[in-house]
């Protein structure tokens, strides 16, 4: 009872001083919940790079956003984690994450995609990283996998998941992959709404690319293009993709902070960069500090879809601020 009447008279105090700080610290002012309720079609929360094992500041970071996630004003349709839920793929690794999910509600539909770490099984893990993923995306949520691919429609709109089918640190796809992909836009293009794909590597060159790879760059780097992006088979996925109106390419991965208008108008590279309506939005790492942008912690992005626009807001899950300053919005056309 006095913790709320403190809360009640402090409010705008602290609504207040979020105004004058949010440009560094971010809004920890407002509450959670979606910039007009009454007329989202899809709200889904995406974030990547949750890198769980068994310390326990990292479980504590991914209790502590799952809470944010259930207790949002705006419940949300789907969490989407874009790769290396686990720090190392092993089963015991899983586990954790199977047990941190199962203590929270965060989403009506939990959407796991496989990340380069989910797949670093070696040895010391006697069931290969494929088997692992399927049986705990199944056990996460309530999916049955008979591939590491996949796709879902959740409120009408497709999510389509990619994955890479070897261990590697860029993706290996097969040609069986690619031409389910082919199949799965074309099938979902006839509904005229956006599609959301998510694949844990980004589109080679993009963000940044192959310079935000790496935490620091030197002048004598041997630049290779395709070092943190999908590889060799990034061009025939980028061309799929590109057939089709109002389409965004989810991705982590790198670990890049949160960066927005005034850092691409400096380096060429951001958060969210668009090519009329395909837009490729790069996930920063949960768990970490980021590099090359904002380097906050317990990120991700919260994904507002209307009838004729998208609106992006970043959010420390972990912390409980809106990023509002890296705002975008994305018309359909």
């Amino acid at each position: 009872m006095l913790f709320r009447a403190f809360r009640t008279v402090s409010t705008p105090a602290i609504k207040l001083c979020s105004l004058a700080f949010r440009p560094v610290f971010g809004n920890f002012g407002a509450s959670y919940k979606a910039m007009n309720p009454e007329k989202i079609r899809l709200n889904m929360a995406v974030m990547s790079d949750i890198h769980l094992d068994s310390r326990k500041d990292r479980i504590r970071r991914l209790h502590d956003g799952l809470y944010d996630l259930e207790n949002a004003k705006t419940p949300n349709d789907v969490l989407a984690c874009v790769g290396d839920t686990t720090d190392h793929g092993y089963e015991e690794h899983w586990k954790k994450v199977e047990e941190v999910f199962a203590a929270h509600k965060p989403a009506k539909n939990i959407f796991l995609v496989l990340g380069n770490h989910d797949s670093w099984t070696d040895e010391k893990e006697p069931k290969p990283f494929d088997v692992l993923f399927k049986e705990y995306s199944e056990k996460v949520s309530g999916r049955k996998l008979d591939k590491l691919y996949f796709s879902q429609k959740i409120n009408g709109y497709t999510l389509i998941s990619l994955a890479s089918e070897e261990d590697s640190l860029d993706a290996s796809i097969s040609q069986e992959q690619i031409n389910w992909f082919a199949d799965e836009m074309e099938l979902a293009a006839k509904d005229g709404k956006p599609i959301f794909v998510f694949m844990h590597q980004s589109i080679n060159v993009t963000h940044g690319l192959p310079f935000t790879w790496c935490r620091k760059w030197k002048e004598d780097s041997v630049v290779k293009p395709m070092e943190g992006g999908i590889g060799v088979s990034s061009d025939e996925i980028e061309a799929i993709l590109r057939k089709y109106k109002n389409v965004f390419y989810f991705s982590g991965h790198i670990h890049m902070g949160l960066s927005g208008k005034r850092h691409h108008a400096k380096w060429g590279y951001s958060s969210a960069e668009s090519d009329g309506s395909f837009h490729k939005i790069n996930l920063p790492c949960f768990m970490f500090a980021n590099h090359h942008g904002l380097p906050a912690t317990g990120l991700g992005f919260q994904f507002e879809v209307y009838d004729d626009e998208v609106i992006m807001r970043p959010r420390s899950y972990a912390s409980r601020i809106w990023y509002s300053s890296y705002n975008k919005t994305f018309k359909l056309i």
